[in-house]
């Protein structure tokens, strides 16, 4: 398996390890765990065993593998030869209500989420043939949003927040110890509990803010390792001699008075 394509909208909401198995689950469709632990194992090497754990029980906890399987069994109606645009009265198929029904959702969250779908894609005025499951992909996603401690909605960060696993599997891929990155914890809270912003989800803003801190650093650090050797090399000037003998810009800050 060289490619995966991943949903970004359940990376950001529930982390990218989920976001990879979830898509080795689609890829090969795969309907059990111990087949997924198995492949995503072998397919997710560079990740540890915690974020693959993580990873697993996550898509248990929100029945997000048991959509895959229903999708497999319950044949959607398709729109092949009918591509058209949403419209404000488009229905979806009985099906759908099936579907979504073997991940545990209800009919009345279908409902409550469908005038939004609608309103979205009427607006983007695009043409698809596949509308059930965009749809059902879409209730997927909002329902494991709606399902986390903040329900989906932005919110301040405080003191007590901590990185995700997968925050800090990401940092250390990049060769970034956890050790190091629980040094920037504290001034990357009080700076954006200072700033007063809220967010959907914290730990993209802290693997950026460490990412930039770390590139600052190392930038600071070969500036300041070439300046070293430059003033330990011997012969190393940028005047000649007699321009240095003459030079008296060191005296210009001394008071001599």
């Amino acid at each position: 398996m060289s490619k995966l394509f991943i949903d970004l909208e359940i990376a950001q909401t529930l982390g990218i390890s989920v976001a990879l198995i979830l898509a080795i689950a689609e890829e090969k469709q795969i309907n059990n765990f111990e087949e997924l632990q198995n492949e995503a194992n072998h397919a997710l090497s560079f990740l540890d065993a915690n974020a693959i754990s993580y990873g697993i029980d996550s898509i248990r906890k929100f029945n997000l593998l048991k959509d895959i399987h229903s999708e497999k069994h319950l044949k959607l109606p398709s729109n092949k030869t009918s591509v058209s645009a949403m419209t404000n009265t488009w229905r979806p198929a009985k099906e759908v209500f099936e579907v979504v029904k073997f991940g545990g959702i209800p009919r009345d969250f279908v409902e409550g989420v469908l005038p939004e779908f609608r309103l979205y894609w009427s607006e983007k005025k695009i043409l698809k043939d596949n509308w059930n499951k965009i749809l059902i992909d879409h209730i997927r996603r909002e329902w494991a949003t709606n399902s986390l401690p903040n329900k989906g909605m932005p919110y301040v960060i405080d003191e007590a927040w901590k990185p995700s696993q997968e925050a800090l599997d990401v940092l250390a891929m990049a060769n970034i110890s956890e050790q190091k990155v629980l040094e920037y914890l504290k001034p990357f809270i009080m700076f954006w509990k200072d700033s007063g912003r809220a967010f959907k989800s914290w730990n993209s803003k802290f693997v950026e803010f460490v990412r930039r801190k770390e590139l600052a650093d190392n930038d600071i650090s070969d500036v300041n390792d070439e300046n070293i050797k430059a003033t330990n090399e011997a012969g190393n000037f940028s005047q000649k001699f007699d321009q240095r003998t003459q030079d008296k810009s060191w005296a210009e800050d001394i008071d001599f008075k």
